[in-house]
């Protein structure tokens, strides 16, 4: 498998030397913000007081164009999530 995704690789750069466009992109991508994930039990519960909370995404792209409308991209991206909530015990 591996080798044959290879050759269809090898065989999209050989096969498109010639072509009028042929142009490789590469970026990089980030995000950072607050996320607020929801919980219907602790939404309930009045001793749970929801935070926002930070939370971020790295990520990588790589495009090959052949030609102004086709192209082959290859996209990867991490993110990283949290929740957060203060606890107060029940007064009586």
């Amino acid at each position: 498998m591996k080798k044959s995704f290879a050759f269809l690789i090898a065989y999209a750069f050989i096969a498109n030397l010639s072509a009028q466009e042929f142009w490789i992109e590469t970026g990089l991508k980030g995000g950072y913000g607050l996320s607020f994930l929801y919980n219907k039990n602790i939404v309930d519960d009045d001793s749970y007081q929801y935070r926002l909370s930070p939370m971020y995404n790295v990520g990588a792209r790589l495009s090959m164009n052949f030609g102004p409308f086709h192209c082959s991209d290859v996209e990867g991206m991490f993110g990283a999530y949290s929740q957060d909530f203060e606890f107060s015990w029940p007064t009586s």
